[in-house]
């Protein structure tokens, strides 16, 4: 870095260094930009984790749904 750009960067911080961002504002920034993409991975994981159960569930509470006999015959 040579002087010149030193003597710059100085003048636009005004001899003070930058805070460091906490957590909690990177979190939120974080969330105010991305947040379609948080609540899209949330819908899939709800899915992935409800609809086995839901099926499991259902032949369970629901034998006779599973042993029909009018059901067709696979070969």
């Amino acid at each position: 870095m040579d002087k010149g750009q030193a003597t710059t960067q100085q003048e636009v911080n005004y001899g003070f260094a930058q805070p460091k961002k906490t957590f909690g504002s990177r979190l939120k920034r974080s969330c105010a930009r991305f947040w379609w993409l948080y609540l899209l991975a949330f819908a899939i994981v709800v899915l992935v984790i409800v609809l086995p159960m839901y099926d499991c569930s259902f032949l369970k509470l629901h034998p006779s749904q599973a042993d029909r006999d009018d059901l067709p015959e696979s070969s």
